[in-house]
């Protein structure tokens, strides 16, 4: 006899306790997929699939001459898409109930609006022709990513975000 398996809604997954999981039926439960286990998971996923070109070229090309290029695309971004919803999933389990470790100043968080605002447009420039963003700073997507993982650390003062997310709660 199998017991009933009761999903979350929306409301009940932000509203539920971070260690016991969402329900006490919860397949999360039974099967002990702890918050950092499902972000560790993401992250070999996502960065996985995005580091194949760079590990196994050969192996890359044999897949797009066997499945042809639209199907290994389709796979890819599968892949990539599954591991950025763990991501996600995991950083939100884990910073409900996690400790503040400092209180930001209020004026934090708008520098972070200000920071946010300049990393979005680095990020645009990142993808654009040659312009002078791309001649003075060589990688702006990566002071883009810089600038706005830096304000969000300054304006949030919560243990899940000065460690990395879900990687520094232990759950069971």
């Amino acid at each position: 006899m199998s017991l009933p398996i009761r999903w979350p809604s929306a409301a009940s997954a932000v509203l539920s306790h971070p260690v016991r999981g969402w329900t006490a039926m919860s397949p999360r439960a039974r099967i002990g997929f702890g918050v950092a286990t499902v972000t560790i998971l993401g992250l070999i996923l996502f960065l996985g699939s995005h580091s194949v070109r760079i590990f196994a070229e050969g192996w890359r090309a044999g897949m797009i001459s066997r499945l042809g290029a639209q199907r290994w695309k389709g796979a890819y971004s599968l892949v990539s898409i599954v591991g950025l919803v763990l991501i996600i999933w995991g950083f939100a389990q884990a910073r409900h109930g996690s400790p503040q470790v400092w209180a930001p100043p209020l004026w934090a968080k708008h520098l972070n609006l200000l920071l946010t605002l300049a990393s979005m447009i680095l990020l645009a420039a990142a993808k654009g022709p040659a312009n002078h963003y791309k001649s003075i700073l060589h990688h702006p997507m990566t002071w883009g990513v810089a600038l706005w993982s830096g304000g969000h650390l300054m304006a949030n003062g919560t243990q899940a975000d000065a460690n990395g997310g879900s990687l520094c709660r232990h759950s069971p």
